[in-house]
């Protein structure tokens, strides 16, 4: 039998859905053009420095009155257990008023025995806007700096511009603005890239000319910085290290009540790698192989971003352990402390995320942690565990099992020399509030 004629025929299968494609393609870049005039520091910094111009502090000689606040630009928070931790830390490190700028206000949360003395002021356009809106949010942070007793960012991992020139640049800048007139500024814990975006160089190297503190939380930052010719660095760990005693039990108590002496290794995985390359069955072959050696496995998210959601990545891997009693899932973000309460417990981690490495190492806890940017390897460094900062590739699986075995059998961060470095790393993390720690 001969197949009907169709009315209507398509000679060129995929065509409309390739123009179409081509057409998203067309409109994204002219958007991306578009916004890159629009949220250009080149273009957006002049206006700004008329606007802070008009600018007055109420300050006599090195005299801060009473009520004079400590601004915090935070970094973009919500979501981000790591982003919350370095909020925590600096209002940990902090005497007085606090005054945290960020995008919304929902970016964090403010710990209750906070409370009386922070107000977060909403400046969505301040760092990441561009345009009248930016501009705007400058003058509220001109008015702010009439009052200000000290001008803060964090640094973290924005500053070298890998997750965008043009915020760094803007960070780069309210700081030099508040150096400029007197205001004690800084750049709290960050790392520092092999390879800047050129504009973030100049930026950040004109406000530590003008006296902002450049506290680069690694040796290898610090060294770039300074064979970049960058004044004003000086050598600190991250932030979070200084909060290290903050601990809340509440949900290790419940997850790990029947884990009895079998060793505890908590396992994250970033949803930004895997956005990237597909991990999955990596961890798979990890768990696998600690499940083999008896240990009891905690999946734990870290981040709960659009295109970098550790939650649904995490989910994904619990699946696939799917009624085994000894791979045990939290789903959903736990707070800073209730992380170091966890890990506290564990007798290794392997994380996609360096705030978790970060966390653990504070207790002395050894971490396998996967590389991004660059900024792992410094921290490792820092605690004598090179070996344990792993570029994401696909294929790791078999080394990410060997290196969980090295530190679970002794041989590589000995309970001992983590413990007494991570003693020194919290002296030294204290250093990014030196000046900020009296009234």
């Amino acid at each position: 039998m001969t197949a009907p004629t169709p009315t209507h025929r398509n000679t060129r299968p995929g065509r409309t859905t390739a123009t179409r494609r081509r057409v998203r393609a067309l409109a994204a870049s002219s958007r991306e053009r578009v916004f890159d005039v629009y949220a250009s520091p080149r273009l957006l910094h002049p206006l700004d420095r008329l606007v802070l111009a008009r600018a007055s502090r109420r300050r006599t000689g090195t005299t801060f009155e009473d009520d004079a606040p400590h601004l915090l630009v935070c970094p973009p928070g919500a979501g981000n257990v790591g982003d919350q931790a370095m909020v925590e830390a600096f209002l940990r490190g902090t005497v007085g008023p606090v005054v945290l700028l960020v995008r919304d206000v929902d970016d964090v949360e403010v710990p209750s025995e906070h409370a009386a003395r922070v107000r977060v002021l909403g400046l969505r356009d301040l760092v990441y806007g561009g345009g009248p809106a930016h501009v705007r949010d400058v003058a509220r942070f001109a008015a702010l700096l009439g009052t200000a007793r000290s001008v803060s960012v964090v640094g973290a991992d924005l500053m070298d511009g890998g997750y965008g020139h043009r915020p760094a640049s803007h960070l780069a800048f309210l700081v030099d603005v508040a150096a400029r007139r007197g205001l004690p500024s800084r750049v709290l814990g960050f790392s520092w890239s092999a390879t800047p975006h050129r504009a973030c160089v100049r930026a950040l190297a004109r406000a530590g000319h003008r006296g902002t503190r450049l506290l680069a939380r690694d040796p290898q930052s610090a060294q770039r910085m300074r064979d970049a010719g960058m004044s004003g660095v000086e050598d600190v760990v991250d932030t979070v290290f200084s909060a290290a005693d903050d601990l809340d039990p509440s949900l290790t108590d419940g997850l790990l009540d029947g884990a009895g002496d079998a060793p505890v290794v908590v396992v994250n995985a970033s949803g930004l790698v895997g956005a990237r390359m597909e991990q999955l069955g990596d961890y798979v072959v990890a768990v696998e192989h600690l499940r083999r050696r008896g240990a009891l496995v905690v999946l734990l998210p870290h981040v709960q971003r659009p295109g970098g959601d550790d939650v649904a990545e995490v989910r994904r891997l619990a699946d696939r352990f799917a009624g085994d009693p000894g791979v045990l899932l939290v789903d959903g973000l736990p707070h800073p402390a209730q992380v170091r309460g966890l890990v506290d417990r564990a007798d290794a981690v392997l994380t996609g995320r360096m705030h978790l490495a970060v966390m653990a190492l504070s207790r002395g806890v050894p971490a396998v942690c996967l590389s991004t940017q660059g900024k792992v390897d410094g921290l490792m460094e820092v605690f004598g565990t090179p070996t344990l900062s792993v570029p994401p590739r696909p294929g790791m699986g078999a080394e990410l099992a060997r290196l969980l075995d090295d530190v679970l059998d002794g041989r590589v961060g000995a309970s001992t020399d983590l413990r007494a470095r991570a003693a020194h790393a919290r002296t030294l993390s204290g250093v990014n509030f030196t000046g900020l720690d009296a009234a």
